[in-house]
């Protein structure tokens, strides 16, 4: 297992061309507002549903969020992949790095600690999924002390909660952000309209595995939009793994013993109302390593890692007149790391250990201002 280390200015015109470039604007300007309203009413209609919808009108269903702009499936610049809620019910996917397996081109692992994601072949080891960008509501979720991109169980949100998972293969750092070298993973949630009110989720399995989630939402007639939730998980793992590269009378024959265990505690909020909405939530994770990482002591349950991930944002969107878009953001995003790592410097056939403790805490504030030109 790798170690984690923290480290064109327009030229005006002479003076005799400026009477027939501005009539030229005006003319622009007019067409373009006639083309925008023709567009907008022809948008107005209802939707049908895909599953009824031919395979010519299936090319011309548009997407937003992964493009940031609304335009045709075909036309986006990548290879995209969309799995919807009925998707991830029909299947049961557990966590984040299901839903991602079942996309095209798009693989997984996991070492006992954390998850790991590749992409057509490529998966660098050691980055630990720095060349992702992972985004709900939009929101960046890359962490602030390693910037990777967590989908496994220390993924913040429940997968009860995802209306949509859209996937965009291949580089567009230039068009998404930083870390979407591989891909970008654009995450919708649900609103409380798909809840309608209070919903209660349980579950059981073996190794005392258990999980449970309270959520409500609901969409009021004064247009008022709540989501509310929380999960808890826990588990002991498995009571027993064997990795041969301990297979020796000195290190229990390679086996370790009750090292697995995991929980979680999570919770997810939005709230809209008008052109104003405010997001967040946290997940903390407790896991216990059982893989005598960094030359650890094998076979103790001494050896854990615990991730922490908050984030809030305050959204402002207005539609202005003449097709102007203004947008405000304002972000709160923290992520916490400790580790527990249980070494062994005695002389032979001594009894001293030393527990080592690495934390990491990275917070950041950030506003966002964008005016929109359509």
């Amino acid at each position: 297992m790798p170690l984690r280390c923290l480290m064109r200015r327009s030229v005006p015109r002479p003076s005799t061309d400026l009477a027939r470039h501005g009539l030229h604007v005006v003319l622009l300007l007019f067409w373009q507002i006639v083309f925008i309203i023709g567009v907008k009413g022809a948008l107005a209609q209802p939707p049908a549903e895909l599953t009824k919808m031919s395979i010519e009108d299936l090319l011309e269903v548009k997407i937003e969020s992964v493009s940031k702009f609304e335009q045709r499936l075909v036309d986006a610049p990548a290879s995209v992949s969309i799995i919807t809620s009925d998707d991830i019910k029909k299947y049961g996917y557990r966590n984040l790095l299901d839903i991602l397996r079942s996309v095209r081109g798009v693989y997984g692992r996991y070492d006992r600690n954390y998850s790991y994601l590749g992409l057509r072949g490529f998966s660098t080891l050691g980055d630990y999924n720095t060349r992702f960008l992972l985004l709900v509501d939009g929101h960046r979720m890359n962490d602030k002390v390693y910037d990777q991109a967590a989908v496994g169980n220390d993924f913040l949100l429940d997968v009860d909660l995802i209306d949509r998972v859209e996937v965009i293969r291949g580089p567009s750092s230039s068009l998404y952000g930083t870390n979407a070298f591989l891909g970008t993973i654009n995450i919708k949630t649900k609103g409380g309209g798909s809840l309608k009110g209070l919903e209660l989720s349980g579950e059981g399995g073996g190794y005392s595995t258990y999980k449970g989630r309270v959520s409500y939402g609901n969409q009021f007639d004064n247009g008022l939009d709540v989501v509310l939730s929380g999960s808890r998980y826990g588990t002991a793992g498995s009571p027993a793994h064997f990795f041969k590269e301990f297979n020796a009378p000195d290190t229990n024959n390679g086996i370790a013993r009750k090292a697995d265990s995991e929980s979680f505690n999570s919770f997810f909020g939005k709230l809209s109302y008008g052109d104003f909405a405010l997001e967040g939530g946290y997940v903390k994770r407790d896991k216990g390593v059982p893989t005598a990482p960094f030359g650890t002591i094998f076979n103790t349950n001494d050896t854990e890692t615990v991730d922490a991930r908050y984030y809030g944002e305050l959204r402002y969107q207005r539609q202005l007149p003449w097709e102007v878009g203004f947008n405000g953001r304002l972000f709160y995003d923290r992520h916490y790391y400790s580790g527990r790592y249980l070494y062994d410097y005695a002389d032979p056939g001594g009894g001293e250990h030393l527990q080592d403790r690495l934390k990491q805490d990275g917070t950041t504030f950030r506003f966002k201002l964008t005016y929109r030109f359509y």
